[in-house]
């Protein structure tokens, strides 16, 4: 929701509002929300992937096909503290046979977690 409300207020006050407020025209707006939500989400999820990670590594070497810990040196510890991160950032909550599987590990998947949730 916090996503949906920053996007419309970008909208708002840019020259797409015409896209939001004009006759069939709006069509185009209403089918970028998904694409734009998801791309919010991910640079979400990235920078929280940053701010927890236990080396020192890039935004730009963050990629949805890199795995927490083969990549970007994860621990146990860091990736709880990712969990956490996360819970918090996106008010979701991930259930135990998510967290107890490889699927923790791997950026895309918990993307994906985060997308399903927030449906």
């Amino acid at each position: 929701a916090q996503i949906f409300k920053r996007w419309l207020k970008t909208v708002q006050s840019s020259s797409l509002k015409p896209l939001l407020y004009g006759s069939l025209i709006a069509l185009p707006a209403i089918a970028m929300i998904p694409h734009i939500i998801m791309a919010e989400i991910r640079k979400e999820l990235f920078h929280l992937i940053l701010e927890n990670s236990p080396g020192d590594i890039k935004l730009k070497s963050i990629s949805q096909d890199k795995d927490l810990i083969d990549d970007f040196s994860y621990d146990s510890i860091s990736l709880i503290q990712l969990v956490v991160s996360i819970e918090e950032k996106f008010n979701i909550e991930f259930e135990s046979e998510f967290l107890a599987s490889d699927n923790i590990t791997s950026i895309n998947s918990i993307l994906n977690y985060i997308l399903d949730y927030s449906k």
